[in-house]
Order: C-alpha cells, then sequence, then structure tokens
C-alpha cells in the first residue's frame, strides 16, 4: 500500500463525548492549578488525612531513603528534646529570677514606707518643738524691758491720740466750756 492510501484508510472517527462525562467550565485564566477541586477533588480529599497520606508516601520512598528519614526523624526527635529541655530551663531560670525581683520589690516597698512613716514622725516632733519655741520666745519678749516699754509706748500714743480727740468733741459740742483754762496734767493729755 502506498503511503498515501495508508493515510486515507485512517479515517478519524468521530468521539463519543456522552461516556467521557462533561467537564467543567472554568474561568477564563483559570487553570486546573487555580482550581484544584474540578481535577484531584477525590484525591485532593484522601490527601487532607494525614495517616493515609503517610501510607501512601511509604510506598514512594525507597527503603534506603526509608533509613535516613527514621534516623532524621529519631535526630528531629532528639533535638526537639533537647529544646524542650532547654525552654523548661530558661522558663525555670526567668520564674527564679521574677522571684528574686519580687522580693527585693517588697524589700524596697517596706523599706519606702518605714521611711515615710520615720520622716512622718519627725515632721510632727519639728512642728510640736516649732510651736513650742514660739511660745517660748514670746513669753520670753513678754518678760523684757523692750516690750514693757514699747508697749507704754503704744498705749499712750493711742489713748493719747484718742483724748485729743475726745477734747475735740467735747469743744464742739459744749461751745460754753474753756478746755484750756482746765488744769490737766500734761503727761495725762
Amino acid at each position: 500500500m502506498p503511503p498515501l492510501e495508508a493515510k486515507k484508510k485512517k479515517v478519524m472517527k468521530p468521539r463519543r463525548t456522552g461516556s467521557m462525562g462533561a467537564k467543567p467550565v472554568l474561568a477564563p485564566k483559570e487553570g486546573t492549578s487555580a482550581n484544584p477541586d474540578h481535577v484531584l477533588w477525590p484525591i485532593a480529599s484522601i490527601l487532607e488525612n494525614p495517616s493515609v497520606a503517610e501510607k501512601l508516601l511509604e510506598g514512594v520512598i525507597p527503603p534506603l531513603d526509608k533509613e535516613e528519614v527514621e534516623k532524621l526523624d529519631l535526630d528531629l526527635a532528639i533535638s526537639t528534646l533537647f529544646h524542650g529541655v532547654e525552654l523548661e530551663g530558661q522558663v525555670a531560670d526567668i520564674g527564679a529570677r521574677e522571684q528574686k525581683a519580687i522580693k527585693e520589690l517588697k524589700r524596697m516597698k517596706e523599706d519606702r514606707d518605714a521611711t515615710i512613716q520615720k520622716l512622718e514622725e519627725e515632721n510632727t516632733e519639728l512642728k510640736v518643738k516649732e510651736v513650742l519655741t514660739k511660745k517660748s520666745i514670746i513669753e520670753e519678749y513678754k518678760s523684757s524691758d523692750d516690750f514693757q516699754e514699747a508697749m507704754e509706748q503704744v498705749a499712750s500714743r493711742y489713748f493719747g491720740e484718742g483724748f485729743d480727740l475726745c477734747k475735740k468733741q467735747v469743744e464742739h459740742l459744749y461751745l460754753e466750756l474753756d478746755l484750756q483754762d482746765m488744769q490737766i496734767d500734761d503727761e495725762l493729755a
């Protein structure tokens, strides 16, 4: 058969689309990687279960690699354990530092409270001493000669001015009285 005839014999038969099932309609620029549920929904739902995924992957990893994976898993577990122990040590260290800081703060607060109380007592004592000192200074000054002289001067000036005012009022009210003719002691006036 010549090549041309062979090509003619291979006539394309129409495909039966009904048996293949309907394809989902995808949005423009949206392929199967954007919507894996359209293509992989049964497989994707199986892989969501970790134990099923692990069993499927066991058949994929060759036996030599399984030993390395198990060793890596053991190394990872050991390093995780040591990391956990290290973290526990750090937590314990932080807890000890926290307790020490709390004790130090309590001690500082007690010292501050004691100092405040002591200062309040000293303040009260100083106020009492101030009042007593003022009283004693006043009493001492009252008993001195300077105070007596000052009081006599103030009294004579006050009463002297008051007496002059009184004389003027009497002269004004009683015109017939002659206060100049009256013999009034100058020391009193």
